[in-house]
Formats: structure tokens, sequence, C-alpha cells
């Protein structure tokens, strides 16, 4: 007797197309052209060519029917933000989700395993590099994947069908107008009256808004005092942008509570504290469906390449000798940028899968050596060697020769593929029945980005009399758009007291509420339990997951979730 097979869908959107030999479920931002191309094709291999030049950000899951052993292929475009999902559960049936709790959920308690190569991805990066995930038995569509069970290797097979490629190059100088016409199409696309875009009031929500006609903004915010001057950049460019909006503000006294409920909604451990608060934000909002500006930043500037592009100007005059000097006899402001720059200097020469080059240090945050203490310097090593596999399986860079390009591109290009902030959000909007548009994390934008070269794609460089502007192309463009806005103000990140909470605040007794995790070395405690250090946060969001989700005995799955095949 052959094996069942379950698709189970969390998403809202989802939607089926059924042929004669079988069904399809699928979502996406081109849901129209996704159905199209499903309903033309003879055969499921068809479409390994097909799906990558109509997709944008979407998932497509096949079950064929009639057969004595399932037959089951899936696809994920390779800037994919939703999620797929697949193991065997106890009873060796086959499963597919889009929802890493309803796969969890399928697993008694004591069949939910963490890898030691999961745990330090946890330490060192935002998430597990797929195909791993937090638990052993549950393995992760990679981006750009197409995966098969056809019963006669009775096992998963996948292959990368997708990757990124540039678009026609694209002068630095005519970047702006670019973006502009990528942009324009793409919002004209997944963008309606009742789309709420998520305004932060920085240069990356505020542009979108420019777009939009009738669309109202979401604004989101923290009680706490850090928060103030962020929520007074959404308040100020609301009132440039002159729209309607809704505001949910978040109490930090439940920040503890909110903590547990973001968990119990997304199924795994987040290392975004934002995660936390849009999640309690979305439970009081009575909108569906939201546009945010995540992946901007990625594709077109992140905060630390200005120091970079600095010390690859300087790097003939850095010397760790001369910093070694300096700390003696120099003032320590002086001292202190020299040895900076050296170390940049320093990182700028490493491969870029090294876990002290600049383009690692640029997209994590994390001490390799802090989270060598843990589970050792060689399993640290290769994982970041792994994650730069993981990109290069997905990209080619364009940087040639320049060090400064190569390690920026790179870093970049890192964030862009292993920062997993919309993939959460998504998560949790599924509990919450709420949907996300995030253009900036598309097919289009990302070879619209690729198109430029890197030197010039990050940050103005060696003209314009050395103008060291960060993510100038997008603040070109809103300035164009909004001349009044000020692009040049302090950037927001978002960012909460996380330490002041553990200290005095909502979080002060949670590891007497849970436990610290068993991989915690007990030289570690001190620095890193018993007070805050740079490794509290992720070890405080494994031991909420740890007792809420994974030993949870009687673990349901996500509401709302259907069985469409």
């Amino acid at each position: 007797m052959g094996r069942d097979v379950r698709v189970l869908t969390a998403n809202p959107d989802a939607e089926t197309v059924d042929t004669d030999d079988g069904r399809w479920i699928f979502s996406g931002l081109q849901t129209e052209t996704l159905r199209e191309a499903v309903r033309d094709a003879d055969r499921p291999k068809e479409l390994r060519e097909t799906l990558p030049e109509v997709t944008e950000d979407a998932t497509a899951v096949y079950v064929e029917s009639g057969r004595d052993e399932p037959r089951v292929e899936a696809y994920r475009s390779v800037t994919g933000t939703r999620d797929i999902y697949y193991l065997r559960d106890g009873s060796d049936d086959l499963v597919v989700t889009d929802h890493f709790r309803n796969a969890l959920a399928q697993l008694d308690a004591e069949e939910r395993e963490v890898s030691d190569e999961v745990v330090a991805d946890h330490l060192l990066f935002r998430a597990p590099i797929e195909p791993r995930t937090y638990a052993t038995r549950v393995n992760a569509l990679e981006q750009g994947g197409w995966l098969r069970w056809d019963g006669t290797n009775d096992e998963w097979q996948t292959e990368q069908v997708d990757r990124l490629e540039p678009g026609n190059p694209c002068p630095p100088d005519v970047a702006s107008a670019s973006i502009d016409a990528t942009l324009d199409d793409l919002l004209e696309q997944g963008c309606d009256a009742e789309t709420a875009n998520m305004l932060s009031g920085g240069i990356d929500s505020t542009l979108l808004h420019t777009y939009l006609d009738d669309s109202p903004a979401f604004i989101m915010g923290v009680d706490s005092p850090e928060f103030a001057f962020e929520t007074e950049y959404a308040k100020r460019a609301r009132r440039m942008l002159d729209t309607d909006h809704r505001k949910v503000t978040v109490g930090e006294d439940d920040f503890l509570s909110h903590l547990e409920a973001s968990v119990d909604a997304l199924g795994f451990p987040s290392h975004y504290a934002q995660t936390v608060t849009t999640d309690a934000a979305l439970r009081r909002d009575d909108g569906y469906r939201y546009l945010n500006g995540e992946g901007a930043d990625a594709l077109f500037g992140l905060t630390g390449t200005k120091g970079l592009r600095i010390a690859a100007w300087l790097e003939p005059l850095l010397s760790e000798q001369v910093a070694d000097s300096l700390s003696d006899v120099a003032p320590d402001a002086v001292a202190g940028q020299y040895s900076s720059l050296t170390r940049l200097a320093d990182r700028l020469q490493r491969p870029v899968s090294d876990a002290e080059s600049f383009a690692q240090h640029l997209s994590f945050f994390t001490e390799p050596s802090l989270a060598g203490e843990f589970v050792g310097d060689s399993l640290v090593a290769d994982r970041f060697r792994k994650q730069a596999e993981y990109v290069r399986g997905r990209v080619t860079p364009t940087a040639n020769g320049d060090r400064f390009a190569k390690q920026a591109e790179f870093g970049h290009l890192l964030s862009f593929f292993r920062h997993n902030t919309v993939n959460q959000w998504r998560q949790i909007g599924y509990e919450h029945d709420r949907s996300f548009f995030t253009p900036f994390k598309t097919r289009s934008m990302a070879e619209c980005a690729l198109s430029v070269p890197p030197k010039k794609r990050y940050i103005q460089g060696a003209t314009a009399g050395r103008d060291l502007t960060q993510k100038y192309h997008l603040k070109s463009l809103l300035q164009h758009r909004l001349p009044e806005y000020p692009t040049r103000q302090k950037k927001g990140s978002g960012s909460l007291p996380i330490e002041r909470y553990f200290e005095d605040g909502a979080l002060a007794d949670i590891f007497e509420k849970y436990d610290a995790p068993s991989f915690v070395p007990e030289q570690m405690r001190s620095d890193h339990v018993e007070s805050y250090g740079r490794l509290t946060w992720n070890l405080i969001t494994f031991a909420v997951w740890r007792d809420r989700i994974l030993d949870n005995q009687d673990l349901s799955t996500v509401s709302g979730s259907r069985q469409l095949a």
C-alpha cells in the first residue's frame, strides 16, 4: 500500500488548479500568470523552464493523482519569500506545507531534534541555512529549487532550476530612472486601495508611498522612549504624503507576552525583535494586505558600506603597527578611528566566505569567535563557507577585480538571500489571515539592482566630490518624487532597547521562566545568561521556542490551515 501525501497551506492567498492528472497549489505576485502557466503545461517538467521566466516571488506544488506511490513536485522562485517545508511524518506519509509550525505539528515531540549545525546558524545568522530547518526531520526547499518525490528512490530529490541574472547594463546616472520604472510596474501589479503601506518614515517606505493613490499608511511603534524619534519620523512622513493612516502602539511592559505570542504564531525562534512588535501590531489592526519596503537596503546600500569605501581608499596607509603606536600617543577618537579602518582593511583582503571578511560582518552581527566558544571554531568556519555556497548557487556576483566592489556586493547579496524578515512576517501573517507585498524582494527589482555596476550600486564614490552618500539611488529618486523629504536625516532601524528590557524591564526574569538552552557552556553563562551579552537575545528566543513549540506534546497546526491535496 502506497504512502499518503498531504499538502497543508496556511496561506490565505493560496490557489488551486486541477488538471487531468493532478492538482497544483500555488501562490505568488502574478497569480493569473501562474494559473495560465500550470493550466497550459502538459507535464510538470515543462514548468521547470517556464516558471522562472514568469514569477517574481512565488511557490507552486503539484500532486499527481491515481498512483500507488504519490508523485509530488514543487518549485520556489529564486527570490522567494514564501516557504515550502517537506518531511515524512511518523507514519512515513509525505507532508508538504508553507508554514513551519504545521510541519512540526506532524511529528511527535520526541521526533523533533535540533542539529548542531542549526544551533550554530541560530547563534551566527538570522536563520538556518536551507535546506536545514530548526528540526532535523523537516527540510526547506531552497530558493530557486525544484523538489520531486516519485517513490522510485524512496527519498526527496532537489535541483536548482532558477538563478538571478542581471538586467541590461545600467549606467549609474540612469539607475534612479530604471528603479522608478520597475517600482511603478510592480506596485501597479501588487497594490490596490485596500493595501496599507507599513510606513516607518524612512527612505524606503516613504518612497513606496509616493507610488500609491488612495492607500492608507499603517504606522506601528513601541512606547519605549528610545523609539520616539522613529515614531516622529513616521508622523512627519505622513504629513508630507498627506495620507490617511492607521496607527498601533505596542506597550513595552507587555513585551514578554508579545514575544511568546509571536513565537507561537511563527513556530520557530525569531532573531528579530521587530518581528515581536509586528505580530503584536497585526493582532490589533483590521487590515488584510500590507506593502513593505524590506529588502531595499540589501539591494541598494546597507549601513557600513561607507567605512569600507574609506578603508579601501586609505588601504596603503593603514597598518596594525601604526594603529598600536597611535593608541599611545594620539587622542582616543583619532586612534580609535584609525584602528577601525585598519580592521576594515584587513577584512577587505579576506575571502568573502571567511568568517572575518567584511562581506560576512556587513550582514551579520555576532562575533564568530564568540559563537565558537559555544559550538566550536571549526563548525563556525564551516557554516560561513556553507552560507557563501548558498548565495553563489543563486547568483553570479558581477564584481571583478576591485576588492571594495567584491566585498560590498557579496555582503549585500548575503543580506538579500539570507535575511528572512519577510518570510517571518508572511508566516505570522498566515496566523492572522494577513498578506504582504514586498517589491524589493522580487526578481524584477533584484535584477534591476544587479544591472548597476557594484562600485556605484551602494554608495556614491570617487565622483561628485567623493560624496559618501549610502543608498543614494533611492535617495535621489525620493528627492525627485517628494522634494521636501530630508534624505540626509539620521537613519532609523526599528531596533528596540532589548538590553534595558533584560536588565530591568519585561525580560528581567526571562531565564527564571525559561531555562537557558542546554548548549550554553558553563563559562559563558555569566556574560550571556546572568548578564546581557552579544548572544543573550539568541538564547532568549531559543529558550522560549523550545518550551512553547519544540517540546509541546499538543502542538496544533496554524488556525485556518487547509489541506488542499
